[in-house]
């Protein structure tokens, strides 16, 4: 990777992206999500292993699409997030 595309990565790894986490009845696992990236997600037995699998993927999820020269997605506001939640509970009941 060059020089000028792992100073890029590194300063979009710092921005902080908000996560979703569940516990999946059905897989028996946890699962954590980036709502901001579209398939950015990973599974573990435990909420921090899932937490640290999602970190790994979305360092990968990042650098795929720096190589495929996609844009990166600002981090949403939380409170953005909390509506899209709010919302998205309501359509279920």
């Amino acid at each position: 990777m060059a020089t000028s595309k792992k100073a890029l990565l590194a300063k979009l790894m710092k921005k902080r992206y908000p996560m979703l986490i569940q516990f999946d009845v059905t897989a028996g696992s946890w699962a954590a999500a980036y709502p901001d990236l579209p398939g950015c997600l990973a599974d573990g037995n435990s909420p921090t292993l899932a937490v640290t699998s999602a970190e790994r993927a979305r360092h990968i999820w990042t650098e795929v699409a720096l190589d495929l020269g996609q844009s990166i997605p600002e981090p949403s506001d939380m409170v953005d997030l909390m509506q899209v939640l709010k919302t998205h509970l309501k359509d279920r009941s």
